[in-house]
């Protein structure tokens, strides 16, 4: 599994990501399981979370190895 970070949380304008690989895709699911945005990260990245309805959401990174790892963050 991918073992990452996330800071701040909750979030308003962006959300950093520290993870143990190079490269990995970043999907964000709202909490009905809807896709709401997908971005590439690298070990320290930022994401841009400002356009997300305040809420829960699931973030999830897939390597291209197939590891996945899987986080909960809130959008103020």
């Amino acid at each position: 599994n991918i073992e990452f970070t996330i800071f701040p949380n909750p979030a308003k304008e962006v959300l950093y990501i520290n993870c143990n690989v190079e490269n990995a895709i970043v999907q964000i699911f709202d909490i009905n399981g809807k896709l709401v945005q997908t971005d590439l990260t690298f070990s320290n990245s930022e994401i841009d979370v400002s356009e997300l309805v305040p809420g829960t959401y699931l973030i999830i990174l897939s390597a291209e190895n197939g590891k996945i790892g899987i986080q909960k963050f809130v959008k103020e």
